[in-house]
């Protein structure tokens, strides 16, 4: 080694170790477990991490977990729709992720990051509304796309129009129906509130007001629009201001019955008209929500035709009395008749 390179590497010794002794004699005391940190351009001291056997602690010296963060607001992302994705090496690198966005934020599956499912993922907005499926929640909880109701239903069990509602476990649990006084996406109305409709998880259903139905008991009714519901029930139970109806023939030969062809479905039948049988008995028929005559209560016409039998029934029989009055008559008159010889 020539004098020039061997007093080159004699500077660079000297210089390394001027300055470790220069840091030496700049460093602070620390704390075991601490991780170190410039407290000024040239001074080394504690921070706020503490590391105890591969885990690090921010807010304290007792990390349970790789990371473990305890102290309020612990964590801050910004930027434009900040985002944080998980994966799962346990799971083939499966993804989740948070995106923030507009106010709200959104949990995404992986289904959602590989678009084989590209509504896996539920939605908060910055109103509170809860979207599954949705991106654009517009009612307080919402499943799938639709927005014509509360609460919707949309694809599950494998069939693009199938939906289930499942609740209880036979110990009485009860799924009720009911409305607001707030139509869908409308203005306030004075409708009735409160539970409408009650399905309990036995199987018996019905109506509020009334008691519920056992499956396969007691029989359902369909109207002339094709909606179901519960036939009335006849105990007296249910029933107040009780007197005798009277109507009978004077009814029955008021109504005319007509064939006709239905316009919605081309189909013939036969019955009568809802307008006829409101003039001779309004009682009959029922009214639609714009108060015209909608269909008729076939099943009331069964009283009009009980009453019309027992008046046939009760003409027969002062009938039968006249008849047996005359036949005694003519009875006593041939006995009375002198028999002419032969």
């Amino acid at each position: 080694m020539d004098k020039l390179s061997h007093r080159a590497l004699v500077l660079i010794i000297a210089a390394t170790l001027t300055s470790l002794c220069h840091s030496s004699s700049n460093a602070q005391s620390g704390t075991p477990g601490r991780i170190a940190k410039f407290t000024t351009t040239t001074a080394v001291g504690n921070s706020i991490l503490f590391e105890s056997a591969g885990k690090i602690g921010l807010g304290t010296t007792s990390p349970l977990s790789a990371l473990d963060i305890r102290a309020a607001n612990a964590i801050n992302f910004g930027g434009a729709r900040p985002f944080m994705t998980f994966r799962d090496t346990t799971a083939a690198n499966s993804r989740a992720g948070i995106q923030s966005s507009n106010g709200g934020f959104s949990l995404l599956s992986e289904g959602y990051f590989s678009k084989s499912n590209p509504l896996a993922f539920i939605r908060i907005d910055r109103e509170g509304r809860i979207g599954i499926g949705t991106a654009t929640p517009t009612r307080a909880i919402q499943i799938g796309p639709s927005f014509n109701a509360m609460f919707t239903i949309e694809p599950s069990d494998a069939s693009p129009r199938a939906g289930f509602i499942r609740f209880g476990d036979k110990t009485g649990w009860q799924l009720r129906i009911g409305r607001s006084r707030e139509s869908s996406g409308g203005p306030l109305n004075t409708g009735s509130t409160g539970t409408t409709f009650t399905f309990r998880d036995d199987g018996a259903f019905g109506p509020t007001g009334y008691p519920l139905l056992a499956t396969g008991v007691e029989p359902l009714c369909r109207t002339l629009a094709n909606f179901i519901t519960r036939c009335e029930a006849s105990s007296l139970r249910y029933k107040k201001d009780i007197k005798p109806y009277l109507g009978g023939l004077d009814v029955v030969e008021r109504l005319h019955p007509i064939a006709f062809t239905r316009i919605y479905n081309g189909r013939s039948d036969i019955g009568l008209a809802a307008e006829d049988v409101a003039e001779v008995e309004p009682r009959f028929t029922y009214p639609n929500d714009e108060g015209q005559v909608e269909g008729i209560k076939y099943e009331l016409l069964t009283a009009a035709l009980i009453n019309a039998v027992k008046e046939q029934q009760k003409l027969l029989e002062e009938q039968q009395a006249t008849i047996a009055k005359l036949q005694a008559a003519v009875a006593r008159l041939e006995e009375l008749t002198p028999q002419s010889p032969n």
